[in-house]
């Protein structure tokens, strides 16, 4: 794969760009790794805010679909600080890898099982075909 920007000059593919230019791999591979944990919390704390406001004007499926985003964005927060990856929606699927590694008690999962309840619905009136 040629890069528009090396073709010709001194570097002739992406590939060998990156192995010669070890510090600018490193530089562009710690943007792309960092840490990100406080932005997940944030954005959870942010999505609560929104599920309580909706709650107080009556929106309640709105209410559920952000209290759901905002527990799915904190559990993929505590991944984040533990420098590991969390993938999928389901916040009840989440506490349960996490609880390979940490106590997380089933009540805990129990609860994640009913906000995942209103992921889709919440947003979709036919998200279920029987009704």
């Amino acid at each position: 794969m040629h890069c528009n920007y090396c073709v010709g000059g001194e570097y002739d593919t992406i590939t060998q760009f990156f192995v010669i230019d070890k510090p600018l791999f490193n530089k562009l591979y710690e943007r792309v790794t960092m840490e990100r944990s406080k932005d997940w919390i944030d954005e959870a704390e942010g999505d609560l805010k929104h599920a309580k406001s909706d709650a107080e004007r009556g929106y309640y499926n709105w209410a559920c679909f952000s209290a759901q985003q905002a527990a799915e964005k904190a559990v993929k927060a505590v991944f984040q600080k533990l420098g590991a990856e969390a993938w999928g929606h389901s916040v009840a699927d989440l506490l349960t890898e996490l609880a390979k590694r940490h106590n997380v008690t089933e009540e805990f999962i129990n609860a994640a099982l009913e906000l995942d309840k209103a992921y889709i619905p919440a947003r979709y009136p036919n998200a279920h075909p029987s009704g």
